[in-house]
């Protein structure tokens, strides 16, 4: 049945052949010379396998006959559902400055024995005096591994504090934060004017500890792995900054409250 169809195609291929190029056709277009010649070879070639008659689908094996997948819509939604807030930050009991009604808090969590803690301290302080009245600094121990002097310089500072010297205390340490250990902090003390044998007393008192403790479990409930990390009005800020970078930040918190 194959063979006849291809048979009678080429026949009439053969006759529009003929009738372009104004061959005068025999009685029959099978007897022709020609006719049979282009016949056997189109056969032989059938036989061989080099003709092949069969429909090639335009979509790939795999894709026949199924339908088009339809996007997951489920997935889509999933997506733009929002994230789960970050807790509250706890800041009482924190050392702070600033005005106490002030319309921005910034939440330090820092390492004394850190470089970029140590920068980003310094443009904190810039800040605040750019912006008078209108910022709340609280601090945070966070003493990373990276020394072992990390956790003395958190207590000499809340050490300091009982005395109403933190930030005093705070200053010295960054600014002698490659050099200063165990022993130095006693020479810090001493130049603040603080009563060394309570200093000294309060090194050692378990709650110091618990101090650092609470900020560094708050620092693990927020999901945070690195100093200096900030918190502007709850907006997380990463590592040290640009003053400028800070300014716009502050300014932009400012207008939007107004």
């Amino acid at each position: 049945m194959k063979q006849t169809l291809i048979i009678s195609f080429l026949a009439f291929l053969l006759l529009l052949i003929y009738k372009h190029q104004h061959i005068q056709p025999v009685d029959d277009p099978k007897d022709s010379p020609l006719f049979r010649e282009t016949l056997e070879r189109s056969l032989d070639k059938f036989k061989k396998g080099e003709v092949n008659f069969r429909k090639t689908a335009d979509k790939k094996p795999e894709m026949a006959g199924k339908a088009p997948q339809k996007p997951d819509i489920r997935r889509q939604k999933a997506d733009i559902v929002p994230r789960t807030p970050s807790p509250v930050l706890q800041i009482a009991g924190s050392p702070q400055k600033g005005s106490i009604s002030a319309p921005v808090t910034i939440v330090v969590f820092t390492d004394f024995k850190c470089v970029h803690c140590a920068d980003w301290a310094k443009t904190l302080d810039e800040v605040m005096k750019a912006f008078p009245y209108k910022i709340k600094m609280v601090f945070k121990n966070f003493p990373l591994p990276l020394s072992q002097y990390s956790e003395i310089g958190a207590k000499a500072a809340l050490a300091a504090r009982e005395q109403g010297k933190f930030w005093e205390m705070h200053d010295l340490l960054f600014k002698n934060r490659a050099t200063f250990d165990d022993q130095a902090i006693f020479t810090f003390a001493s130049k603040l004017g603080l009563d060394m044998p309570r200093f000294k007393d309060a090194l050692t008192k378990p709650h110091l500890a618990q101090q650092i403790e609470q900020d560094k479990a708050q620092a693990r409930q927020l999901g945070l792995s690195g100093a200096p990390t900030s918190f502007i009005n709850g907006q997380m800020i990463k590592g040290s900054k640009p003053f400028a970078y800070v300014k716009a930040v502050i300014e932009r918190l400012l207008t939007t409250r107004k």
